[in-house]
């Protein structure tokens, strides 16, 4: 522990791109233990180095006062004894002073929750920071010991905005751009929507290196956050399970089963609920439910679901088609999670076949309805949607009604309603 201590204060911070964070996380005005929880390779670490660095050069917290720990370097043991130690080190080493600690994965190591609840209530100059890729840690799954002594905060990879200052790519106001400014949003946006917003792959120059990028997440993500961290004999299956998810727009555990035991693969129901629940824990995949009143309906009905970022529905999929639709479906679903939360976004259906891409909640009920067309210059398909949002929208009481589209800006009103079309350059502009 002396060693990892001192090794720390010798190499200090990398150098880091700043992202887009909660003025409150480098206040801490109110004595909480800090959490980030978030997949794997989204940023959380170097989030802490950021605030680190706040830290250091705003507030004027000596290095002496920071210790950085990663529980992933292979030179610490999983065993609850190693915290034990951390302690008595830093007053041998630096005798009794405020301590900001910053923990990396710390769910690797056993009754990690019981220490840091006992140096939380019991040493008052202790300032705790702690990231984990896994969603048992969010604000809803926190172990009980840590109850009521928390703030969580959920990392995903780079929002459009933080993907333009990364690329020094400047956000104009889409009020204020001309057609030809416009045009040449679309380079930037179709990067994105192509190789996601994982920060590595984003900074990488090489097209062929980005996809190597993903790709070794897409192995690691399935070797150490699925099937070391679930005990997965059969990497195979597991393996199998999600390369198919990555290529279903809905997902039904019956139908999911059905393909595979076709396949003449041997797996259980029960077997693949868990892997879903697995998917979710380790923020990879996203299910969401069909809005409806009756509980047994959105147990019943398939879930659409998305993940965590474009890059792997681009890269990692079978799919020899480019689905613009799908990718921009799935990047405007991480900014409505992220302004909204899980709890307030659904899909609608009707008897009539009639489909809403995005229903978002506000006390229970439809506050705003969203369907995401990248062209709906075709008259077909523009009438489609329109019919779809109208549908919805009288049987749901709702009047706030968007269609997200590509380049397309307009607004038209139909059967009393008003439909605002609004670029997707402009959406990412005002949602992020």
């Amino acid at each position: 522990m002396r060693e990892l201590v001192l090794e720390w204060q010798d190499l200090w911070i990398p150098e880091y791109k700043p992202r887009i964070i909660e003025p409150a996380v480098f206040e801490n005005k109110v004595k909480k233990i800090n959490l980030f929880t978030g997949c794997r390779r989204v940023g959380k670490t170097y989030i802490m180095f950021q605030i680190i660095d706040h830290l250091n050069k705003k507030m004027n917290i000596e290095r002496e006062n920071i210790v950085y720990l990663n529980f992933e370097d292979e030179r610490i043991e999983w065993k609850t004894e190693i915290l034990t130690e951390l302690l008595p080190t830093l007053v041998e080493l630096y005798g009794e002073r405020d301590y900001y600690l910053f923990l990396d994965e710390i769910h690797h190591i056993p009754k990690w929750d019981r220490w840091i609840r006992r140096i939380y209530d019991r040493y008052k100059n202790f300032n705790i920071y702690l990231t984990s890729s896994s969603s048992k840690l969010s604000s809803k799954k926190i172990p009980y010991s840590l109850r009521g002594r928390t703030l969580t905060y959920e990392v995903f990879p780079l929002s459009f905005r933080e993907y333009a200052s990364f690329n020094k790519f400047k956000l104009s106001d889409p009020k204020k751009i001309s057609a030809v400014q416009r045009a040449k949003t679309l380079k930037p946006i179709n990067e994105y929507l192509n190789f996601g917003g994982f920060p590595e792959v984003v900074l990488e120059p090489s097209e062929r290196k980005k996809k190597s990028l993903v790709q070794d997440y897409f192995r690691t993500i399935i070797a150490l956050d699925i099937c070391e961290r679930y005990h997965i004999k059969n990497i195979s299956l597991i393996h199998d399970y999600i390369k198919l998810v990555l290529n279903q727009t809905y997902h039904s555990t019956n139908k999911t089963y059905n393909t595979l035991r076709s396949q003449g693969i041997s797996v259980g129901k029960e077997t693949l609920l868990n892997y879903t629940g697995y998917l979710e824990e380790i923020y990879f995949s996203f299910f969401v439910q069909i809005f409806s009143p009756k509980i047994k309906d959105r147990l019943y009905y398939p879930r659409k679901v998305y993940f965590v970022d474009n890059a792997f529905i681009n890269h990692i999929t079978t799919k020899f088609s480019d689905d613009t639709g799908r990718k921009m479906e799935n990047a405007i679903y991480l900014t409505l999670l992220l302004k909204y939360g899980y709890e307030n976004i659904f899909y609608w259906k009707n008897s009539k076949g009639y489909e809403i891409d995005f229903i978002i909640l506000k006390d229970k009920k439809a506050n705003g309805l969203i369907q995401v067309c990248q062209n709906p210059s075709e008259t077909s398909i523009k009438e489609r949607e329109i019919r779809s949002l109208l549908n919805g929208a009288n049987e749901l009481k709702c009047n706030n009604l968007k269609i997200i589209t590509k380049n397309f800006r307009d607004k038209e009103k139909i059967d009393g309603y008003y439909i605002d079309f609004i670029p997707l350059y402009d959406w990412f502009y005002d949602e992020n």
